[in-house]
């Protein structure tokens, strides 16, 4: 028969728990995860641990895992504090975020720009959070890079490497409207931070990191 497996579901969007349910349902009719029982929550994680504060006995997991989802946290590094205590021993709590150009893209911009975009943590700042909220922990980080060619974005009257640069830095009509001497910054900050030249093409790397921390007492 083998194990039975309780697979808790947090998502505050409404409409992709009803996708994940539906999901379910149909697996299951086909003879799939027929040992597995399930619970939704249709709430944020902050709430789901808050809620969890005022119950006798905290539910425990081997398994957390929260891909893309730091970038929502008001206090992340609060959140993955308690997140880990929620782990069992040998548990292992998993997360994915983007860095490297992209974050530090992001980052430059929101500079100018603070009423308009944000600055998205990326991995490298969620390390840093782990390492000053959970000290004594161990993690591992997995990278993996992939790379855009965006040579059109420093040609001032290409369409595509006009959208392709609204996209970068998430402010329409950004070369047309935004003041001259910041987009000539900006553009500056891609090539020297953000791109790397190969074969010919100047391409935009960026990284995506799978931060795994384990609890082992």
């Amino acid at each position: 028969m083998g194990n039975s497996l309780r697979y808790v579901a947090v998502e505050p969007s409404e409409k992709e728990v009803e996708k994940f349910k539906a999901l379910v349902e149909s697996k299951k009719m086909e003879g799939h995860w027929s040992n597995a029982t399930f619970d939704f929550h249709p709430i944020t994680v902050q709430q789901y641990l808050l809620d969890a504060r005022k119950t006798e006995e905290r539910q425990h997991f081997d398994i957390i895992s929260c891909p893309e989802s730091a970038y929502f946290f008001t206090d992340a590094g609060e959140v993955f504090a308690e997140l880990y205590q929620l782990l069992n021993k040998g548990g292992i709590l998993l997360n994915t975020m983007c860095g490297g150009a992209w974050e530090q893209l992001t980052i430059e911009v929101a500079k100018y720009f603070p009423s308009k975009t944000v600055a998205l943590p990326g991995s490298s700042t969620l390390r840093e959070i782990l390492q000053k909220r959970l000290p004594e922990v161990d993690f591992q980080v997995v990278t993996r890079e992939y790379s855009l060619d965006v040579g059109e974005c420093f040609q001032e009257g290409s369409r595509v490497g006009n959208m392709l640069l609204d996209f970068f830095v998430q402010i329409l009509d950004f070369r047309k409207d935004a003041p001259k001497e910041v987009v000539d910054k900006i553009m500056a900050f891609m090539d020297e931070n953000c791109s790397r030249t190969a074969d010919g093409k100047r391409n935009f790397v960026v990284c995506e990191e799978d931060i795994i921390i384990s609890r082992k007492h």
